[in-house]
């Protein structure tokens, strides 16, 4: 069932740049060794500019941090357990799916792992530590989390960009009517767009982090904006028609912004009603160890924020 909402639409019209445009797998050793050595000349790379609306000031904003030495890139494999093309039930709320995203500038398809969650069956929790980001594996040892996601967009110092509130506590101000927002109260999850639903302090919220750009409003509209072609991994979370939230992630090829919303606009069969782009790049990663199913898609940077989510025991 759609939410029950009504506002008028406006576009999210930003620019943005990704700091890495990540290649295949068998360029990764090549690449890696072209960071070594960016890092002892360009030191400013740590990310990108992107431009607020006129109302906002303009500040640099990256799109993601660069990998830190202690923590090489590493090559993306496929996910360790044989994924299912129709919805794969692995614990009560919980489902996992791989699709084909078609994309012409490649002559062929990237691969989108979805993850499908009911939230009165699944938790879903923000960690958030700008003090020691982290591994997947470092955070699934700290949380205990049976699944990890990487979370928003961070600045040079490892601070949320946008709204981000863990466990109740709030840690950074929101976005001004453009993007979107993952949002929990209780058993009740969202994802919306703020310039169709704007957060008020006001609200009483358990978790929220926020992203962009909104990839689709609500009904499944394609969003306005105006961003590079740059292509990236990419990481997005939606709402279903059903309420269910998915979480997606884009690991095998690099595609751009564009790409991925129309992509998400053009395939009715995962009944979507909106869906938001989270931080990409070298932060893309899921990490899952349920139901005898491990899958490992390392980032290729350390995070300080990271979603958690809890199957119902």
């Amino acid at each position: 069932m759609a939410p029950a909402r009504n506002a008028l639409r406006s576009p999210d019209v930003l620019t943005q740049s990704d700091p890495l445009k990540l290649l295949p797998g068998y360029r990764i050793a090549l690449l890696a060794t072209l960071l070594a050595l960016l890092a002892c000349n360009m030191p400013a790379l740590a990310g990108s500019t992107e431009a607020e609306p006129s109302s906002q000031p303009t500040e640099p904003l990256p799109a993601t941090a660069l990998p830190l030495p202690t923590l090489p890139p590493l090559e993306p494999g496929p996910p360790t357990a044989t994924v299912s093309a129709e919805w794969q039930v692995l614990a009560p709320g919980l489902a996992i799916r791989e699709v084909q995203m078609p994309v012409a500038r490649l002559n062929g398809d990237a691969e989108v792992l979805l993850l499908r969650i009911d939230p009165s069956q699944v938790s879903t929790r923000v960690h958030y530590d700008p003090a020691r980001p982290a591994t997947l594996d470092e955070w699934q040892s700290r949380t205990d989390a049976p699944i990890l996601i990487n979370g928003g967009f961070f600045l040079p110092d490892n601070t949320a960009m946008g709204l981000l509130i863990a466990d109740g506590t709030r840690y950074t101000p929101s976005y001004d009517r453009f993007g979107g927002m993952l949002s929990v109260s209780g058993a009740t999850a969202e994802v919306r767009s703020l310039s169709e639903f704007p957060y008020y302090p006001s609200e009483s919220l358990d978790q929220a982090v926020q992203g962009r750009p909104l990839y689709l409003y609500s009904g499944r509209v394609p969003a306005d904006f105006d961003f590079n072609q740059d292509a990236a991994r990419r990481t997005a979370v939606a709402q279903d028609t059903d309420g269910h939230i998915i979480f997606m992630v884009v690991y095998n090829q690099a595609v751009t912004l564009y790409e991925m919303r129309d992509w998400l606009a053009d395939t009715p069969e995962l009944e979507l009603w909106t869906a938001v782009n989270l931080d990409g790049g070298a932060s893309t990663g899921l990490l899952m160890d349920v139901s005898d199913t491990r899958i490992n898609l390392p980032a290729w940077s350390r995070l300080p924020i990271v979603l958690g989510l809890y199957p119902e025991e």
